[in-house]
């Protein structure tokens, strides 16, 4: 994958963390936003996009750690440990086309797996701002930043059930080479 792209995905599920972070502290503290106006300066442009960068690393560790469960039992209907290894192993190395469709497929896993979560943070967050402040619209925000993260979940996994069958036709198709 493309340095860049890799840079970008980092910063889409890093805003992730960032806005739930922020979501939170008004939510759950009563944090006044507008102390954020003040970063508008493009001098903060760098060390914010380096803090969002760090936060999507992080956070997509987590992410990570959290669906590996899930992953394997979704892997396992098409690849062996050993078939998926040796795919990432030998064959992703051998061609462009298998880098270009793994590095691909992974970011668009990763982005996804990241937003469930978020979604459903942003949802109980945008609940709890609802029962402190009594506003219905809130009230259909929450609502509808669940069925998001419903949305998420299930393009995450029918994402990872493409990747994983992709993954086994190549090995398949190497393989009897």
């Amino acid at each position: 994958m493309k340095t860049t792209n890799f840079f970008i995905e980092l910063l889409v599920i890093g805003i992730g963390a960032v806005v739930c972070i922020i979501l939170g502290m008004y939510a759950l503290f009563d944090f006044d936003i507008s102390y954020f106006k003040s970063l508008s300066n493009p001098l903060f442009v760098f060390p914010i996009s380096a803090i969002i960068y760090v936060l999507g690393i992080v956070f997509d560790r987590i992410f990570d750690v959290l669906t590996e469960k899930f992953d394997k039992k979704i892997r396992a209907k098409f690849l062996s440990d050993a078939e998926y290894n040796t795919v990432r192993a030998i064959y992703y190395d051998d061609s462009p086309s298998v880098q270009q469709i793994f590095d691909y497929s992974r970011s668009r896993i990763r982005i996804s797996r990241s937003w469930m979560f978020y979604f459903m943070i942003l949802a109980l967050l945008s609940l709890i701002l609802y029962f402190i402040k009594g506003n219905g619209q809130i009230l259909a925000v929450s609502i509808f930043l669940f069925l998001l993260s419903v949305a998420s979940v299930l393009a995450w996994r029918k994402l990872s059930h493409s990747f994983n069958g992709l993954l086994e036709i190549i090995y398949k198709l190497k393989s009897k080479k």
